[in-house]
């Protein structure tokens, strides 16, 4: 008995964009430079793990990936293809020819049904040569300048070696505008699948109608420009903002995330099995709760004050808590906990009355030093001022 390896068939011609596939879901990345090496891997493992095309760009904006000025994302199910597509990346219908998908001026997500469709080439910007052979793919990570899916019956992947068990599962689910806006926060640029069903009958005859329209590019932000000089060629940005909100662990029988050198899981406390580490989003170390009943999970920068603001350089939004203070004993962003790595830092921000912390089971109290990062443990309590304290607690 044979079964199904893959929902498509892929091939490429070798270039320099990364193609991450698996057997629903293909990701292509700008080429990136080789300290990304060791990323690419966990990367690949959230591309095979993904269960939707919401699913795969939310894993993959834990990485920065979503900051790309160029980036496609593919997923099959079983109402047919869907992408994400966005700057130097274009898909062509190879049945007919024509451009159903351009990533041209989108500064978001365009997001476009293929419903219809079973044959598709992804175009990059190539000035390599272009009579380079086309290499079958079935699962896994290839450097490329384009990459050709065919998803019809004939064309699909099986092998005898593979049990039934390990069949892809099928996906539906239409991807809603609410979906693509939580990918990032931001407005979305859907664009209308060329395959729809006309609207009436001259519609039906105008051979353009049914042609995606490219939205003209918004004026370009900081932040894309940053990301565009990120690289020689591309705007891959470096390894380490990438990283920035994802950090090294290895992963409890639950799910949960430990550090490295962990035997037990510091959430449920299950033996921790012998496994490599693999990057993860940053997980939740602690949760601030403050004396007024107000609460911030620590899984970034936490600023604390009477009325803090996330206008702070930063590669990631900090987190807001507001804390009472009718005597404006407390400044306004006060003081600022933060991950680094898998401990917990408190930094005084030159705050008018200052900052005393109290460390579990001690007797003293510690003046912070404005402006100097302190290690505190879980436990640790700060004291504000106007009778504000926040525990650090452990994270539930």
């Amino acid at each position: 008995m044979t079964a199904a390896l893959s929902r498509w068939r892929a091939t490429y011609t070798p270039g320099d964009w990364v193609v991450l596939s698996g057997p629903t879901s293909l990701v292509l990345l700008e080429p990136p430079t080789h300290e990304w090496a060791p990323l690419i891997n966990t990367l690949w493992d959230e591309v095979v793990a993904s269960r939707s095309i919401v699913d795969l760009a939310t894993r993959l904006a834990s990485f920065k990936i979503d900051a790309l000025p160029s980036f496609g994302a593919f997923f099959w199910t079983a109402d047919g293809m869907r992408s994400l597509v966005r700057g130097n990346v274009s898909v062509i219908d190879l049945a007919t020819g024509k451009v159903v998908a351009d990533g041209e001026g989108i500064q978001t997500w365009s997001e476009v049904g293929l419903a219809g469709v079973s044959h598709i080439r992804i175009d990059t910007p190539y000035e390599g040569d272009v009579t380079l052979l086309e290499l079958p793919l079935v699962v896994g990570a290839v450097r490329a300048s384009s990459v050709v899916l065919d998803a019809s019956e004939r064309a699909r992947v099986s092998s005898p070696q593979i049990g039934a068990a390990a069949t892809p599962t099928e996906q539906t689910a239409e991807l809603s505008l609410e979906e693509i806006a939580t990918l990032q926060n931001a407005d979305t640029q859907l664009m209308p699948s060329p395959f729809d069903e006309p609207e009436s009958e001259a519609q039906a005859e105008d051979p353009t109608s049914h042609q995606p329209e490219v939205p003209a590019a918004p004026p370009v932000s900081d932040s894309a420009e940053d990301a565009g000089a990120a690289g020689p060629s591309s705007g891959f940005p470096p390894p380490e903002a990438a990283q920035d909100s994802a950090i090294l662990a290895v992963m409890c029988e639950h799910g949960h995330a430990n550090p490295p050198s962990s035997t037990r899981c510091r959430v449920c406390g299950s033996p921790l099995a012998s496994q490599a580490r693999q990057f993860v989003p940053g997980p939740v170390l602690a949760v601030l709760r403050a004396s007024d009943g107000s609460t911030a999970e620590v899984d970034r920068p936490v600023l604390i004050g009477r009325a803090p603001s996330g206008n702070r350089p930063g590669s990631r939004a900090p987190r807001l808590m507001t804390v009472p203070s009718p005597n404006h004993d407390i400044s306004r962003t006060h003081l600022e906990v933060a991950p680094e790595d898998w401990q917990i830092v408190v930094t005084d921000l030159n705050s008018t009355n200052g900052t005393i912390l109290v460390r579990p089971g001690a007797v003293d109290r510690q003046q912070l030093a404005p402006g100097e990062p302190v290690h505190v443990h879980l436990g640790s309590v700060i004291e504000l001022g106007d009778g504000v304290s926040v525990l650090i607690d452990f994270p539930q």
